[in-house]
């Protein structure tokens, strides 16, 4: 299985939304720039394995990352999925996804808040949230 690496999904981040994208300190899946405009810019990049027993990628995104993201004027969230021969990513603007992350899906675990996101071929399911979100998965 092959899951695209981050360097290359701050690559196709940075062209797709004409950015320059750096590190935000401590963070390893986390990317922070401004756009010409001025309007700040978040990147989140978390992987995810498939689950046979579940048929979906699974994810989580903690309380920091939805911390992290909401400071900033534009968050994206680019999933990152094993693939068996390319590598696949999905693309979701995080204030669209943030409408599903509520506060009665979350979980602890291993004393921090987590949220879990299972993705399908056209949607992300929320564990404990009864709505979907329609989605499109890409192949690099």
């Amino acid at each position: 299985m092959k899951r695209a690496n981050i360097a290359s999904i701050v690559a196709v981040a940075e062209t797709a939304f004409q950015v320059s994208l750096f590190p935000i300190p401590r963070k390893t899946i986390l990317y922070q720039g401004k756009d010409k405009s001025g309007q700040t810019i978040a990147l989140c990049t978390p992987g995810s394995a498939f689950y046979e027993s579940i048929n979906a990628w699974w994810v989580d995104i903690t309380e920091i990352q939805k911390f992290v993201l909401d400071q900033y004027d534009r968050a994206i969230v680019i999933f990152r999925l094993d693939g068996s021969d390319k590598f696949k990513i999905v693309i979701v603007e995080y204030k669209i996804l943030k409408e599903y992350l509520i506060e009665e899906a979350s979980f602890i675990i291993k004393l921090r808040t987590t949220l879990e996101i299972y993705i399908r071929e056209n949607e992300l399911e929320i564990r404990k949230n009864s709505k979907r979100v329609p989605i499109q998965i890409v192949s690099l």
